[in-house]
């Protein structure tokens, strides 16, 4: 059996924002810290994801970024590519939660 440590903090956010920069987004300040806050609160236990943790949240980013999005009626560039706060899930919800 070979043993892989979990991924850090540092490390999920930079998979977070790779994930975002290769999808044509980018997080503003808040939103940055929602991650790692995000991040940080989940339980490092057996099951944990690593990657695609942050590849998950990525995605349940974008989906409550669609829905904040959809009800501006001339959306700048800004509102299309930059995440906010808004967009990232509580940091006490898991990714069960962000499923559902």
């Amino acid at each position: 059996t070979i043993e892989f440590p979990d991924y850090s903090t540092d490390e999920l956010v930079a998979i977070f924002d790779s994930t975002a920069t290769r999808s044509g987004y980018r997080c503003d300040a808040g939103a940055a810290a929602a991650v790692r806050a995000w991040l940080d609160a989940q339980p490092r236990t057996k099951g944990f994801g690593n990657g695609r943790t942050a590849r998950n949240l990525f995605e349940a980013s974008i989906a409550r970024h669609a829905t904040r999005v959809v009800a501006i009626t001339e959306p700048t560039d800004d509102d299309l590519s930059v995440l906010t706060s808004d967009d990232i899930p509580p940091a006490g919800e898991s990714l069960n939660d962000l499923a559902s």
